[in-house]
């Protein structure tokens, strides 16, 4: 991967922050809808809007494409420090696999439950309840991955390896 093509995936991050962002706002998810809301409720969310939350949804893949792009970028730099063993990296590219799916079927999910919103409302909170409960425990794989970025950033040895420290950092 030469230098041009890691900066183009590295851009996948802000695209994926904008992009995932502005279709969770989109589709009315930020805050999400609370778990104490019952059946009626929560299908009456899907059918008000369900062409937004499918919309939102769609932008929302789209944002994850770039996220896996950045992994990608973000792994080729772990494995050019000299000095650390190769596990930081391997972890970083496994765990920003696993993030991509653990958050890319939880959105099928809220697009599916919002295709047919006339269904039955308990088909419909069961959707929405599974895409949330599949979502939230997804975090511990993102901290593995930036505890990894974390590892290499903190072991390099050249002046300057392309990683963004801020990024490091979080």
């Amino acid at each position: 991967m030469n230098l041009i093509d890691q900066r183009i995936a590295a851009w996948g991050g802000p695209f994926c922050v904008v992009t995932f962002g502005s279709g969770l706002l989109l589709a009315g998810f930020v805050p999400p809808p609370s778990p104490s809301l019952d059946a009626m409720h929560i299908a009456a969310i899907y059918q008000a809007k369900a062409m937004l939350i499918q919309i939102g949804m769609i932008l929302g893949l789209f944002g994850i494409a770039g996220y896996m792009s950045l992994v990608g970028a973000i792994s080729v730099q772990l494995f050019r420090i000299k000095g650390i063993s190769r596990l930081p990296p391997y972890m970083q590219l496994g765990a920003g696999a696993i993030g991509v799916l653990t958050v890319m079927f939880p959105v099928m999910i809220f697009a599916m439950a919002a295709f047919r919103p006339e269904r039955d409302p308990n088909l419909t909170q069961l959707l929405n309840d599974a895409g949330w409960l599949i979502i939230i425990p997804a975090f511990p794989t993102f901290i593995a991955q930036f505890a990894r970025l974390r590892r290499g950033r903190i072991a390099r040895q050249k002046p300057h390896t392309g990683l963004p420290a801020l990024v490091c950092l979080l």
